[in-house]
């Protein structure tokens, strides 16, 4: 169970890190996409529907949602919804179970964001810039999710627990995420692809999960990352995203003296 989460969170950390040149964006047959059995879009989405997404989305010759597209834009709605994630926090649900949900949903969105990925390096002068910042929030959130089950987890095991393979596993979970976040703080360095606005919705999303996330990061990741948020906020225009910003530097400046 944790090596799986750890791959997603490694491949998804990974993605991020290549997400800044795209273009690319054929519309979506949403009709193809409907009648192959895509997830009913009007419910939240479990991990087995977002395998399925996965799947047909990865199949030669599909095109991938587009927000330009009104059925493309649904779709994306979907993807990137939070309410996805909500069942997540049920814990009338063992945390065992909600633990191997959450890694269905994010190894799906590792392998659609990929997908974009991928179709960046096309020659159209479209871009699928909206999409990958929805994408990359989402994955925040789930990331910040999947910290929560960890933790919910241990807060069940003895004190003196010892078990090494345990350990081993959660330390690679939390560098995991950590490389996520870390390859989400990249992308806003790329301001030729993104929008003021896309790259506000990014910060906002990290914004809104540091205060969990921040709890996986090792003095590497705290000494890199506030050098990657002194210079965004230094072209910031919007008095609430430097605020936002100030308050994350402000608390990594706390963490590099040793205040967790």
């Amino acid at each position: 169970m944790f090596l799986r989460v750890l791959l997603v969170a490694l491949s998804l950390g990974l993605t991020l890190g290549l997400a800044s040149p795209h273009a690319v964006a054929q519309s979506p047959s949403a009709s193809a996409l409907a009648l192959a059995g895509l997830p009913d879009t009007n419910r939240p989405w479990t991990g087995q529907d977002y395998a399925k997404a996965a799947e047909l989305l990865g199949k030669r010759g599909v095109a991938l949602p587009s927000t330009a597209d009104r059925r493309g834009a649904i779709i994306i709605q979907r993807l990137s919804s939070l309410d996805n994630l909500a069942a997540l926090r049920n814990r009338e649900v063992p945390v065992a179970t909600r633990l191997g949900e959450c890694s269905k949903i994010m190894i799906s969105t590792s392998s659609i964001l990929s997908l974009y990925v991928t179709a960046m390096s096309g020659k159209s002068a479209e871009k699928y810039s909206d999409e990958v910042i929805r994408l990359v929030a989402f994955v925040l959130h789930a990331s910040a999710a999947s910290i929560d089950l960890t933790d919910e987890l241990q807060a069940t095991l003895p004190q003196d627990d010892k078990n090494p393979a345990r350990a081993d596993a959660l330390k690679k979970v939390r560098a995991g995420v950590t490389t996520s976040y870390m390859g989400a703080a990249g992308s806003l360095a790329a301001r030729d692809y993104y929008s003021e606005a896309e790259l506000s919705s990014l910060l906002e999303a990290m914004a809104i999960t540091f205060p969990r996330l921040k709890k996986a990061f090792d003095p590497d990741s705290i000494k890199a990352l506030i050098p990657q948020l002194e210079a965004h906020k230094a072209t910031l225009k919007d008095v609430r995203d430097v605020q936002k910003t100030e308050s994350m530097i402000a608390e990594l400046k706390r963490m590099d003296q040793g205040g967790r």
